[in-house]
């Protein structure tokens, strides 16, 4: 008897500790994307002429670890490239990655408007609203007088000029972005009558 419990008890504890080994071993592992998504961006991003150059590009890319393939389809229409992902077993399924896709030669120069010739009176301050068409992100426009005794200028970032009068003449002020060509206006500085 006591040899009949004693060997119950052993395959009771083989069967609770195999069963605790196999609970463990279903936690799927994370695919990291990142790397990937970088180098399909720049794939997708003004390198080639058509949409479907691009995704044919993108299935070229090594492909993540625990990825065993790579889906990519191309709409015209929207030009959004979609990247699907099939695991492999043991790791967490991915969510579709949606590209936006620029053909080459696309690329739109960015465009200072809202600058014009403006009157301010010594110890005032006078305002602009400049817009960027095309703005490149993370860019700030910069501002600068050609005579800083005579107007200063400054920008915010919301790209509202403020030019203050300081004594009378005239300045030119010069707005630069990135990319874009410099715009001028003349700021005319009066005396209050």
């Amino acid at each position: 008897m006591k040899k009949l419990l004693t060997l119950l008890g052993a395959v009771g504890l083989t069967a609770t500790a195999s069963s605790a080994v196999v609970a463990c071993g279903n936690k799927d592992k994370s695919v990291d994307t990142k790397e990937f998504e970088a180098a399909a961006k720049i794939e997708a991003n003004a390198k080639y002429a058509t949409i479907k150059e691009a995704a044919a590009a993108i299935e070229k890319l090594a492909k993540p670890k625990g990825v065993s393939k790579i889906t990519v389809t191309g709409n015209e229409e929207t030009k959004k490239i979609t990247i699907k992902f099939t695991v492999e077993k043991g790791y967490k399924a991915i969510n579709d990655m949606v590209l936006d896709f620029k053909a080459a030669g696309e690329e739109k120069t960015p465009v200072i408007k809202g600058a014009e010739a403006k009157s301010v009176e010594v110890g005032k301050e006078v305002t602009l609203n400049i817009t960027i068409d095309n703005a490149i992100e993370g860019e700030k426009l910069t501002v600068k007088s050609s005579d800083a005794t005579i107007a200063t200028v400054a920008v915010n970032d919301t790209n509202v000029v403020t030019v203050k009068g300081l004594k009378a003449g005239k300045a030119t002020i010069t707005l630069s972005y990135k990319g874009a060509a410099d715009v001028t206006f003349e700021a005319t500085v009066t005396t209050a009558e």
